[in-house]
């Protein structure tokens, strides 16, 4: 069994990899072979605007589906990674542009995040 703190420190840890993937996402689809400029492409953009979103997500549909996951036993990457995959691309109907590109960018974002999430609560203390 996990300990409370384990999953209280997994919540507000794992949707610290939503930006920084948004971030390697928009670096590799918008800049191909040179470096941005300006806000675009910023770090800390991606911080200020990705980071409540991913929270918001993460209280609004990750945390009953961990409690899907912990009342069934599924601790399987695989599952993980689909259902954060799944929460992920949920936001990315309200990002103007693409939308077919924002989804590929915020379901990876996602199960990038819920793969933080199980790597925290499944570590092994000895």
């Amino acid at each position: 069994m996990t300990s409370p703190g384990r999953v209280t420190l997994a919540f507000f840890v794992a949707p610290l990899a939503t930006p920084f993937v948004l971030w390697l996402g928009e670096l590799i689809l918008d800049y191909p072979g040179h470096v941005p400029s300006g806000l675009s492409g910023s770090l800390m953009v991606n911080l200020v605007f990705a980071l409540p979103v991913a929270y918001l997500a993460e209280l609004t549909l990750g945390t009953p589906a961990w409690k899907i996951y912990r009342h069934f036993g599924v601790s399987s990457p695989l599952a993980f990674a689909a259902g954060g995959a799944v929460i992920g691309a949920i936001p990315a109907v309200f990002v103007a542009g693409n939308p077919t590109v924002a989804g590929v960018i915020c379901a990876l974002a996602g199960a990038a995040s819920a793969l933080c999430f199980r790597a925290l609560v499944t570590v092994r203390t000895t």
